[in-house]
Formats: C-alpha cells, sequence, structure tokens
C-alpha cells in the first residue's frame, strides 16, 4: 500500500527511533491515487530490465537506494502489496521525488501489464522495514484490499509469470516462506506485530494465496494435439493433448473417478478443463467420453512428474446445431473444496465447424434398387413413364431430426414435366412431383422428421406427365435444429 503511504515512505529516510512511538495507521478508507498520465515511460529512456516482460517506467532516483545486489545483499525474499488504486497511477506516485517509496515492480489487473520501476540490484523501499528492503524484491498490485473484486486471474496470471522469473533467476524456492504478504513482514518498532512500520495488513483478506502459488507452481508446455477441425452433429471422435510438465509440482492423476484419499493428500489431480471461461460447459460433452461438462479428462498416462509428457485423451461428441464453434481448453488442476480450481498453461484453442451429414445414395451405388423397366444410363437409371414398379433409395440416418432431402436427376426436353418422389418419415408418406425438363444440381423436395436413427426411403414413382422419368441420386442433409 505505498502509493498512499506518504507518511510511511518518510520513515524510511530515518533513524527508527525518531519513530518508534508514531507509527502512522493504515487509513480506514482507502482512497484513489490521481490518474496516471498516458505514456509512464519517459521519452528517449532505454534499459533493459531485469524481467523480459515487463515494461520499464524507472521511479524517481530518491525513491530508491543505489546498491549492487548480491554482491552488497542477498535477495531472499519477495514481498507482495496492494497497491490501493490503480496500477498507473502507483508508477505515476513512485515517478514523484515526494514519495520516498518505491517498488520494483507494478503489476495491472486490468491491462496485465508489468512495470519495473528499480533494477532488482537496487533496493527499493516498499516493506516499512530496513532488513527486509535490503533483502527482498518488491511488487505492487493493482486493487483494494477491503474491497472484493479485484484480485482475480486478470492479476494473478502476470504476476505469477513474473514471480516464476524472479525466483528461477534468484534461486528462490517457490513457496510462502519465500514468497508473502506487506502484512507478514515484522514490525521492528512493535514487537510480535508485522505489517512493517506502518503495520499494513495488505494485501488483505481477499488476496487468493492458494490460487497465486498454485499459478507459480504449475505450467505446461502445449507438445500437440488431434482436435478434428470437422465434426457431424452426434458423430464421436477422439482427440488427444499433450503437455510438458514444466512447473514444480506433479500432475495427479486421477482416471478412476472414485473415491481416493490419496488425491486429497497430494492436494488434487490435475484434469484438462474448459477455458474461456474456466468452467464453461463444452458443446461437445457427452457423459461416456468426457470426465464432465466442464472436464475433459485427466492424465491418462498417469502421474507426471516435471519435466515428462502427459497426456490427456477424450472424444468429442459432435452438437447437433451446425456451425463455427471455438473451444478452447487449458490445464486445471482441481483442490480438494474450499479451494477452487485453478487453471493454468497454455490455452488450447481449436476451431472446430459442425456440419450437417451429407447422406447420399446413387442410381449406381447401394442403397439403390431399380426394378424392371428401368434401363442404365451413365449415372442413371431411365423409363417411360406408365404402369410400373417405382425405384427406391434408402440410406441410414445416424441420428434423429429433421432433415432435408433433396433429388438429382439430368435434365432434359424428353423428360416428364410431372415426375413424382415419395418419402417416408416419422410424419407418413408425402408425394413430391418435380418437372425434370428442367433443374441443375440439388433440388429440394423438402424437410421431413425422423424420430430416430435408422434406414429412411424415397421412391420414384414410373407414373406421370408422358416423357421420360430419371432415377440419379438422392441427398439427406441433416439433422437441422
Amino acid at each position: 500500500m505505498l502509493c498512499q503511504a506518504f507518511l510511511l515512505s518518510l520513515i524510511l529516510t530515518v533513524p527508527v527511533s525518531a519513530f518508534a512511538q508514531q507509527a502512522p495507521k493504515q487509513p480506514e478508507t482507502p482512497t484513489t491515487p490521481a490518474p496516471g498520465p498516458e505514456t509512464v515511460v519517459p521519452p528517449g529512456v532505454t534499459v533493459k530490465t531485469d524481467y523480459p516482460g515487463a515494461v520499464w517506467a524507472p521511479a524517481n532516483e530518491r525513491n530508491y537506494q543505489n546498491a549492487n545486489r548480491p554482491a552488497s545483499h542477498e535477495v531472499k525474499y519477495i514481498v507482495v502489496h496492494d497497491i490501493e488504486g490503480s496500477a498507473e497511477a502507483c508508477v505515476t506516485w513512485f515517478q514523484n521525488p515526494r514519495a520516498r517509496a518505491s517498488s520494483h515492480y507494478v503489476v495491472s489487473g486490468t491491462t496485465g501489464t508489468v512495470y519495473q520501476m528499480v533494477l532488482e540490484k537496487d533496493v527499493a523501499w516498499h516493506a516499512g522495514e530496513r532488513t527486509y528492503n535490503n533483502h527482498s524484491i518488491g511488487i505492487e498490485n493493482e486493487g483494494y484490499a477491503y474491497r472484493p473484486g479485484f484480485f482475480d486471474a486478470n492479476l494473478y496470471e502476470p504476476l505469477a509469470r513474473l514471480l516464476r522469473d524472479i525466483t528461477n533467476r534468484w534461486n528462490l524456492p517457490r513457496d510462502r516462506e519465500h514468497i508473502f504478504g506487506h502484512n507478514e513482514v515484522p514490525n521492528p518498532s512493535r514487537p510480535g506485530s508485522f505489517g512493517g512500520y506502518g503495520g499494513h495488513t495488505d494485501p488483505g483478506p481477499y488476496w487468493d494465496w492458494h490460487t497465486l502459488m498454485t499459478l507459480v507452481r504449475n505450467d505446461g508446455e502445449l507438445i500437440g494435439h488431434t482436435i478434428t477441425k470437422i465434426i457431424h452433429p452426434g458423430e464421436i471422435l477422439p482427440a488427444t493433448v499433450t503437455f510438458k510438465n514444466t512447473g514444480d509440482d506433479v500432475w495427479v492423476a486421477n482416471n478412476s473417478g472414485r473415491e481416493d484419499p490419496s488425491i486429497v493428500e497430494r492436494g488434487g489431480a490435475v484434469y484438462l478443463g474448459t477455458w474461456n471461461p474456466r468452467g464453461r460447459r463444452s458443446p461437445f460433452f457427452s457423459y461416456k467420453y468426457m470426465t464432465s461438462p466442464a472436464v475433459a479428462s485427466s492424465v491418462v498416462t498417469g502421474d507426471t512428474e516435471p519435466g515428462a509428457e502427459g497426456q490427456f485423451s477424450f472424444s468429442l461428441y459432435g452438437p447437433r446445431k451446425p456451425g463455427k464453434v471455438v473451444e478452447e481448453f487449458r490445464l486445471t488442476k482441481v483442490p480438494p473444496m474450499p479451494h477452487a480450481a485453478v487453471a493454468f498453461g497454455p490455452v488450447v484453442k481449436a476451431e472446430i465447424l459442425v456440419e450437417p451429414w451429407l447422406v447420399d445414395a446413387s442410381a449406381v451405388k447401394d442403397g439403390f434398387k431399380p426394378k424392371d423397366g428401368w434401363n442404365p444410363k451413365g449415372s442413371y437409371f431411365w423409363r417411360k413413364t406408365g404402369a410400373g414398379e417405382p425405384v427406391a433409395w434408402t440410406v441410414t440416418l445416424p441420428m434423429a431430426g429433421a432433415w432435408d432431402v433433396y433429388a438429382q436427376w439430368s435434365p432434359g426436353t424428353n423428360r416428364t414435366a410431372k415426375a413424382q418422389y415419395e418419402v417416408t418419415s416419422s410424419e407418413g408418406k408425402k408425394l413430391v412431383p418435380v418437372d425434370q425438363r428442367t433443374g441443375s444440381g440439388w433440388t429440394h423436395l423438402g424437410r421431413f422428421r425422423y424420430d430416430k436413427a435408422g434406414p429412411a426411403t424415397v421412391r420414384l414413382s414410373s407414373m406421370g406427365a408422358p416423357g421420360i422419368v430419371i432415377a440419379e441420386g438422392i441427398r439427406f442433409v441433416g439433422p437441422i435444429e
């Protein structure tokens, strides 16, 4: 909460004894700093940040101490703060020489931007305790300690990436003994109290340490996937996604779906869950082929140690509604209650086109039954109109629903003006007359309801207006919602 603590920042520049009885209190009602400028990086300033993902926004030189860490001081800790306002306003305040306070980094939960304000070799004035300043890296985070709703994945994820990078470069353990809040810094003016000289309580009761540390300790690299690009309604297609465990924790597998106390004892299992948002019900879910509506699969290859690869296997069930579906999955650690599931690692994004089935039957393939009097010619059969047996096409529909039925014929001036197709469906039999003298491609005979999957038959009568009747092809398209 340094951006709101001008008085506290003064303490860092004078002897402890001068303020031993005058530690300022934390404001009861947080206030928002003045809005920041459009840009927080002075023109012409180029400095290589310690964290590659950071934007360099240097603090005023009066607000920190030049040093040469680790030669001058060993870096042992990372102290997490909240700003009591916006990231940009905090950056502006630390660039003000009156602040006499700073942090190494400022993280925005609005944009995900990480600003670096003090090089890690130097000592930022953030902890309210000289020893902890000397031996720590300070990070301010956008939001308010006592207002819920600021601290979520939009903040925790960029913060976790920053923490992973810092701990890797400084060889710090990724645990709560080395990553802690401002409220856990000892108060030297009050033995047994915490929060530094000012008795600060940030990041506050709405800060989710479990989620943050799960993100810090877990990560993955996408190796590849076999998710289809096209699926039909009711179609079942297998899918696999493979990740490499690049974090610290073992990915515990749970493929039995039954009680297993050891999974709870180890903090929960890792699954491939839906994303955008997390916990979204997948339109490709079916009880037989996915773990749950929001979870595709656990690690089918078993517990996955850091550095090893784990595979997630499941099947997609084609939804009834045609169109393009953007399906996203992400690794998700599911701990026992009361903790919430935490998604981590890269997003697996698949654009899947749900196409209606095209079920065809032609006059020269299986499914067509010519009768006496019908003569083959190329891709069709023909005969003169008159008394005789109809021909029939029979197809197998993969699922129930409404299906559009089409017919195809080769037109000509000698064709009948009134060929009669008979479509049998769950609604009964329907005669559909067509003029075969014209037409090209597929002609729509109508939409028909079929209450169950299975055989469907279309017949073409030999009767009609004088001329030639052409039996060529039939197509079913569906199901149509």
